[in-house]
């Protein structure tokens, strides 16, 4: 079976990377879409031998990324703008484990142990600690609670709050014993450490270090690949290389004529909370047509073809030969030479602007 063809997508190859490593396997996801069939890849995998040890953390002062400077140019220097995770524990955990594997987690994965600095001109620069030294971990208890889940809500809310971008920490974990047998385990994260793939590989390393922990076993986790701020520092380099800043005049070109004025009724009001948003549900059969044999047929990805439909809607609606579309993507592709982010935790976010043009340009 093809990979592509079957449902498997970019953010699916970072996490077969990141198992075929545990297995003593090397791959990495450009290989996985230049041989997206088994049989293809195995003839590409490497030996652990073939690969180099994965660089270490670098301290002190480290570039902001382009996402996380959108950030502070459009939330400043926002305390409570976090991810967070809400799980349900059944029976009871071990408080002093659970300490020990967190710490391990923050220790292994640099950016959670990341600090913001904010100057007067609204400069803000990002530093990397060695070390964690303000407790994560927070136990609560909640058994003799009159009303535990309001209780939980407010507990919960006064742990987000208190991220601190400049003081620390950005991440908060907090233990609810509300039962006997039974508890609450909340995780939040500022948004400028994590991302939606860093979560699944927290929720690997964590129970991971617990159950080491429990067991009173050293912690030993799998090794994270290229650290956050190796990787923060690679990418700046390459930023002002000649390879990109050669682009700029392709994308300048290609973005000449793009236009992102849309129709309004009236005064229109043009604020998000004026926003809604309108859901439908597709069946079976139209499901399968679209993940699996439009993009057998067409030679194109599900967002190829949805992107192909909602250029052409809006298009039509606005009498605009195209539409402006800002794309998002996990920004964990393979365009340095020696980066490996499968089992990298930060915010890797990337986004750019796209003029797709409603009809087919000649040549």
């Amino acid at each position: 079976d093809n990979f592509f063809e079957i449902g498997g997508d970019s953010i699916l190859s970072l996490q077969i990377v990141a198992r075929a490593r545990k297995a003593g396997l090397m791959v990495t996801p450009k290989q996985i879409f230049e041989a997206p069939e088994i049989a293809q890849l195995a003839k590409l995998a490497g030996g652990e031998a073939s690969v180099a040890p994965a660089p270490v953390a670098m301290e002190g002062e480290i570039p902001l990324t382009p996402i996380q400077r959108l950030f502070f140019e459009r939330q400043g220097g926002e305390n409570h703008w976090n991810q967070s995770v809400l799980l349900k524990v059944r029976g009871v955990l071990d408080v002093a484990a659970l300490g020990r594997a967190i710490d391990a987690v923050v220790e292994r994965h640099d950016a959670l142990r990341l600090r913001f600095m904010g100057a007067c001109d609204d400069d803000w620069h990002q530093w990397l600690l060695a070390h964690e030294k303000a407790p994560v971990l927070e136990v609560i208890d909640l058994k003799g609670a009159a009303d535990w889940t309001a209780a939980l809500t407010r507990e919960g809310e006064r742990l987000q709050r208190s991220l601190d971008l400049e003081l620390g920490r950005l991440m908060r974990v907090g233990y609810f014993q509300i039962a006997q047998d039974e508890g609450r385990l909340l995780l939040a994260i500022h948004h400028l450490a994590v991302d939606g793939v860093s979560w699944r590989v927290l929720f690997e390393d964590l129970p991971e270090a617990y159950d080491q922990a429990e067991r009173g076993e050293a912690i030993v986790l799998p090794e994270i690949s290229t650290p956050w701020s190796v990787w923060a520092t690679k990418l700046a380099d390459y930023a002002g290389s000649p390879t990109v800043t050669g682009e700029l005049g392709w994308w300048k070109q290609r973005l000449a004529e793009a236009s992102d004025a849309l129709p309004l009724e009236g005064d229109g009001d043009t604020r998000t909370g004026a926003g809604r948003s309108v859901g439908m549900e597709l069946d079976r059969q139209t499901t399968r047509k679209l993940l699996q044999e439009v993009p057998r047929a067409y030679r194109m990805r599900i967002d190829e073809v949805l992107l192909t439909a909602l250029c052409q809607t809006i298009a039509e609606w606005s009498g605009k030969d195209g539409a402006l579309i800002h794309l998002e993507g996990h920004g964990r592709e393979d365009v340095i030479e020696g980066v490996d982010l499968s089992r990298t935790i930060g915010w890797f976010t990337t986004l750019f602007p796209v003029w797709l043009p409603a009809h087919a340009e000649a040549g």
